[in-house]
């Protein structure tokens, strides 16, 4: 079943699925470029820093989501609201992020769990529409 858990050994082979069920569920796709930063010690700013690859905690320097993808949480964002490492949910709704907007990327996820993101779910929902009493601002973190 396409919905079920699946479980594969390696990285890659999780990429390919992953590909093929966004292309299965979801007729636009939006393409958001990561970037990744360190905090510098002595100003406390954070600095962009080359994307790495082959490390064990390096992430993809594309990430593709769209309306109806499924997706999961793979860092804590906000512990005591249960926006944690592991909460599943499905896309609802993407704004910015693309090259040619200026705004961060902003992913909304209405989560399998209804008490996932309470309190983030009161600060508000979609711009323009969609189900905003459902949805969690999931938003780039520079």
């Amino acid at each position: 079943p396409r919905d079920a858990l699946h479980i594969f050994a390696t990285n890659a082979l999780v990429s390919e699925h992953n590909e093929k069920m966004l292309k299965i569920r979801c007729p636009h796709v939006t393409k958001l470029q990561a970037s990744d930063f360190v905090k510098d010690a002595s100003t406390g700013s954070l600095k962009k820093i080359a994307l790495t690859k082959g490390a064990k905690d390096d992430i993809p320097p594309v990430l593709c989501v769209g309306v109806g993808a499924r997706v999961m949480l793979s860092r804590n964002v906000n512990v005591e609201d249960g926006l944690v490492n592991g909460a599943f949910g499905t896309v609802t709704g993407v704004s910015g992020g693309e090259e040619s907007s200026a705004q961060p990327a902003t992913v909304f996820v209405e989560f399998d769990d209804p008490r996932v993101g309470a309190a983030a779910r009161q600060k508000g929902g979609i711009p323009g529409g969609g189900n905003v009493t459902k949805s969690v601002a999931i938003q780039q973190v520079e």
